[in-house]
């Protein structure tokens, strides 16, 4: 699943900025292939990242989650064309490229979840919100009481 397309590319870092980038021939036509290419690499990491915590493919998204994705999707794609085409990656496409990979350490991690967008629940599969957090067979609920606390195997462990 792409979560990005070649324009949603143009339309963030424009016209010129993605010539400069992802026009190897040099030829003044930006070159489709080459960018979903790129589209498809970073697409591939955030599906890996996601699915450590999430089914996918993912459906049902929040507008917020879409956006989201589709700027981390743009931002490691752009990544990926600016150190392969011979230009030099600058300190700004870095740094962004480190926010969009930190961001989905996070998700992989399970510190950030995606949450469905209210409707069906088609996605409402493990692991997508507190309230549905699951592994395996067993279901944990984020609110209940503690049985086991500090102190609770003492007189086991000795």
């Amino acid at each position: 699943m792409l979560y990005a397309t070649p324009q949603d590319m143009i339309d963030a870092f424009t016209r010129r900025e993605m010539l400069s980038i992802a026009d190897p021939e040099d030829i003044g036509e930006i070159d489709i292939d080459h960018v979903t290419k790129a589209l498809v690499a970073a697409s591939g990491n955030i599906d890996f990242a996601l699915s450590q915590h999430h089914t996918l493919p993912l459906m049902n998204l929040t507008a917020q989650n879409a956006v989201k994705l589709k700027e981390v999707c743009v931002n490691i794609a752009r990544h990926k064309l600016t150190g392969s085409g011979g230009v030099t990656v600058t300190e700004h496409v870095k740094s962004l490229f480190d926010s969009a990979e930190a961001w989905l350490d996070k998700v992989s991690l399970g510190k950030l979840r995606l949450t469905p967008a209210p409707g069906d629940g088609t996605n409402a599969g493990p692991g997508i919100s507190a309230e549905n957090t699951t592994a395996g067979e067993a279901s944990f609920n984020p609110g209940a009481r503690r049985i086991f606390g500090a102190g609770s195997f003492d007189d086991y462990f000795g």
